[in-house]
Formats: C-alpha cells, sequence, structure tokens
C-alpha cells in the first residue's frame, strides 16, 4: 500500500520562495538607498563649490561699496552736486522733538 502525501513539500518550498523574494527586495531597496545617498553627496559637494564662488563674489561686492563709501569719495560727491556740509544742523535740536510729558 502506497501512502501519498503530496502537499509534505510545499510549505518549505513556499517558505524558500518568500525568502527569496524578500532578499532580492531588500538588495534592490538598499542598492536604491546607495544610489540616492551617493547623489546627494555629490549635490551636496557641487553646492558647496557654489557656495564658496558666492561667499568670494560678496566679499568682493562688500570691498567696492565699501571704497565707495569712503568719507573722501563721499566729499568729493558732494561737491559735485553742490552740497555743504552742514556744522550745526538744525534739525538736531532737542527741542524740536517735545513728547506729552514735556508739555
Amino acid at each position: 500500500m502506497t501512502i501519498i502525501k503530496p502537499h509534505t513539500n510545499r510549505s518549505f518550498v513556499l517558505f524558500m520562495s518568500l525568502f527569496a523574494c524578500l532578499a532580492v527586495g531588500g538588495g534592490v531597496f538598499l542598492i536604491c538607498e546607495y544610489n540616492a545617498i551617493a547623489s546627494m553627496r555629490v549635490e551636496v559637494s557641487g553646492l558647496k563649490e557654489s557656495m564658496v564662488g558666492l561667499q568670494v563674489a560678496n566679499a568682493d561686492l562688500k570691498e567696492r561699496l565699501f571704497s565707495m563709501t569712503t568719507v573722501t569719495k563721499l566729499k568729493e560727491k558732494g561737491t559735485e552736486f553742490g552740497l555743504t556740509l552742514e556744522r550745526r544742523p538744525e534739525y538736531l535740536n532737542e527741542r524740536q522733538w517735545l513728547s506729552d510729558s514735556s508739555l
């Protein structure tokens, strides 16, 4: 008499196929994450380089601004436009700005 058990190996095959699918899926996920991290590192290094360039440009602009606003250049521009230097300006008089409590 022959006893047939056709489903005895089925659970083992199902387990192995599920394990293989999870291993392949996990590997694909790890590869995608590594590629994303590597591309972000490249982007960050490019942004750092551009930031250094922008800092240099900012320093140049500040230098130009400070050279344009020196006292001698401002005096030259003032005389060029016919402005005079007020020694005792009236608009800085303390009596001009009265508060409510001083009345």
